[in-house]
């Protein structure tokens, strides 16, 4: 005769235990591990960005061609960033 082994956890609203292979309380209907839901949606939302030199469009004319300037350098450097660290990878196998 198989058992199923169901994993049981505590409710942090109700401090009942319920069944863990649930999202919700079976008790009160709280959310289960709540703190652990509001921390994959944050990984969720926290995605790679590059952030370029920002152009003020009231910055004067020289000061906005040397933002360009410094913007290029700064793509330019990234490209380089990634095809070297593909290459480390590429080597290593």
């Amino acid at each position: 005769m198989a058992h199923t082994i169901k994993a049981e956890i505590k409710c942090d609203k109700c401090t009942k235990w319920t069944d863990g292979n649930k999202m919700f309380c079976t008790h009160c209907g709280g959310i289960l591990e709540e703190e652990r839901v509001k921390q994959k949606e944050a990984r969720e939302n926290d995605k790679f960005t590059f952030i370029l030199i920002q152009i003020n469009p009231d910055d004067h004319l020289f000061v906005k061609m040397a933002k360009r300037v410094m913007q290029v350098v700064q793509i330019i450097y990234m490209t380089f960033l990634s095809f070297l660290l593909w290459l480390i990878s590429a080597v290593a196998g």
